[in-house]
């Protein structure tokens, strides 16, 4: 529960993770997701400063072991820290969703001079419409290799839910399920059919 604890903790692991890659072949692609990249990013502003060495240095080791990081957060502001602009603005994919007024006016603000006004424009819109169980998304893509951008739309149901799920009690509930005799996928409908809002949705 100590914030300087958990920070720490993931220091750590990421520290015994690179040293497992070194004894993997260079040729191999890495993909190293960073779950939780808010606890990584809390602190004073000393603490930030440690946090964005760090992440500079986990943004060239990882290059060095030819590994590819994704850092994953339910808040867009971890981005906006330090130490999570030295991510962002390293990464050659992002993937947006409905922000709201509040957040859209901070993004913009942090990252404005990065936007144009036609992205400015998409990403204000972007909306999630419960009704009709449906969210937006904006992608980009500034890799050399495959660059594109563009809208999308992501179904909002409890089977999607049951799948793409983080929240601590549903993961418990998987593995309960899944001790108790389910198969995967037996489990995830499951899941689905007890979804909090509504069987059948």
């Amino acid at each position: 529960s100590d914030p300087i604890l958990k920070q720490l903790a993931a220091m750590m692991a990421f520290n015994k993770i690179s040293k497992d890659f070194e004894e993997l072949p260079y040729s191999l692609p890495k993909f190293i997701i960073l779950e939780e990249f808010g606890v990584l990013v809390q602190g004073n502003d000393k603490a930030q400063e440690i946090i964005e060495k760090y992440t500079q240095n986990i943004v060239k080791t990882s290059a060095k072991l030819n590994g590819q990081v994704l850092p994953n957060t339910n808040d867009i502001r971890d981005y906006l820290t330090p130490a999570g602009l030295v991510l962002w603005n390293q990464a050659s994919f992002r993937a947006w969703f409905p922000l709201g007024d509040s957040l859209y006016q901070q993004v913009v603000n942090a990252l404005g001079d990065q936007l144009n006004d036609a992205q400015k424009q998409i990403l204000k819109s972007l909306k999630k419409n419960f009704e009709e169980k449906y969210s937006q998304a904006y992608i980009v893509s500034t890799n050399e290799v495959a660059p594109f951008e563009g809208s999308i739309i992501c179904p909002l149901s409890p089977l999607m839910d049951a799948v793409t799920t983080t929240s601590g009690k549903q993961v418990e509930l998987y593995k309960h399920l899944r001790n108790e005799g389910f198969n995967p996928e037996d489990a995830i409908i499951y899941m689905a059919d007890n979804h909090p809002y509504g069987k059948g949705l």
